[in-house]
């Protein structure tokens, strides 16, 4: 005889039911672990979808962001064209241009500190 307590069973009274209650409880865990496993894979599989999402947000917003630009360095007449497709440089020519623009930077400072 089984009960649907956790525990054991309180009228188990011989060594036969007290093994079927351990049998049953044994049961019961393993069918909470499988569904524990399921939910757990479910939050997994929702989990990549969300950051997918986010990412593909981001990535959009960022093209958006790059064409904006793009626009506005191509009206501004003083501007350098070269630096719109610059995201498309290595990491070294964009340190390279980065100097550039810090020494352009500290230049204009000095010219407005005399």
């Amino acid at each position: 005889m089984t009960t649907t307590s956790a525990g054991p069973n309180p009228t188990a009274s011989t060594p036969v039911a007290a093994r079927q209650d351990i049998r049953h409880d044994a049961g019961v865990a393993a069918r909470l672990r499988h569904l524990f496993t399921r939910a757990a894979g479910g939050t997994t599989i929702v989990t990549f979808l969300m950051v997918f999402l986010i990412q593909n947000t981001q990535n959009r917003d960022a093209k958006a962001l790059h064409l904006k630009l793009d626009e506005l360095i191509r009206a501004v007449a003083e501007a350098l064209n070269e630096v719109i497709d610059v995201e498309e440089e290595t990491d070294d020519e964009l340190s390279l241009l980065q100097n550039q623009y810090r020494t352009l930077h500290q230049q204009a400072r000095a010219e407005n500190t005399q």
